[in-house]
């Protein structure tokens, strides 16, 4: 198939709604994917608007995902009806007994606390630190220090070491 701004369109449409595989969307544009990784090679105006559509594509996928965490930390309401049926003398359905019990599901748990890490990390911490090297004090950085004043201390610390090894 030849190459069009038509074409375009529409692979750059249905890939920035984040819901095709490319797969599925050369299929649906009656293409092969070589075709397609060919023209992304060699149209530059297909190259730049696949760009723009991969940008909307992760704007969806972002948007589909806060979604998908907003109905996750929520939690659920719902009626189970339950219903016992007989018939009567003339043969009819008659309802004797019906019973409406409201459910509540409980909060993905996991969800609820990727929210509060990444939302609120002020506030919440779901990380334990444990400092094995500086003991609690603030760790010296050596980024800006030249070579031979790396030696230097480092000749300081055997000796402090050595002469604590003596007592």
């Amino acid at each position: 198939m030849k190459y069009s701004k038509a074409i375009c369109d529409k692979i750059c449409e249905l890939k920035a709604t984040g819901n095709h595989t490319l797969e599925q969307i050369c299929d649906k544009v009656k293409i092969a994917t070589s075709t397609y990784h060919k023209w992304k090679k060699e149209q530059i105006e297909f190259s730049n608007a696949l760009v723009v559509a991969e940008e909307m594509r992760l704007d969806s996928i972002t948007q589909m995902a806060r979604t998908g965490l907003a109905k996750l930390v929520a939690p659920e309401e719902s009626e189970e009806i339950f219903e016992e049926w007989e018939f009567d003398e003339d043969g009819k359905d008659r309802l004797v007994k019906k019973r409406i019990v409201k459910k509540t599901a409980n909060p993905n748990a996991t969800a609820v606390i990727f929210t509060l890490t990444n939302g609120d990390s002020d506030n919440f911490k779901h990380t334990n630190h444990l400092d094995m090297t500086s003991k609690g004090k603030s760790i010296v950085d050596y980024s800006n220090t030249s070579t031979d004043d790396l030696k230097e201390r480092a000749a300081l610390l055997d000796k402090l070491e050595s002469s604590e090894d003596k007592k």
